[in-house]
């Protein structure tokens, strides 16, 4: 609390804070890159081929990540925005996000 002033000038959030003290003392480790994957860069096909197929959980995965869209709702439902982002419906989705 001495320095916080210093601190919000070094990092954007706690978060980058915890991290950054954590790795400061040695003790960051992370999952397995395996284990924690983004459903839109990993389960989605690329176009033309995210038009035909339904995303995959890719074997090992533990946590699919939703950042952006399409988010959980649209990927469940089969909404997407353009070309790029357009996914089929998902039912896995609704076995897993509660």
């Amino acid at each position: 609390m001495e320095n916080i002033d210093r601190v919000k000038r070094e990092v954007r959030n706690e978060q980058e804070y915890l991290t950054r003290e954590i790795h400061r003392q040695g003790k960051l480790t992370y999952w397995p890159r395996e284990w924690c994957v983004s459903f839109k860069h990993t389960c989605m096909s690329l176009p033309p081929l995210n038009f035909f197929k339904v995303p995959q959980i890719p074997k090992g995965a533990k946590i699919v990540v939703f950042h952006g869209n399409p988010n959980p709702p649209e990927a469940l439902v089969g909404k997407g925005k353009g070309l790029i982002r357009y996914v089929r419906p998902t039912p896995w989705v609704a076995d897993h996000w509660k």
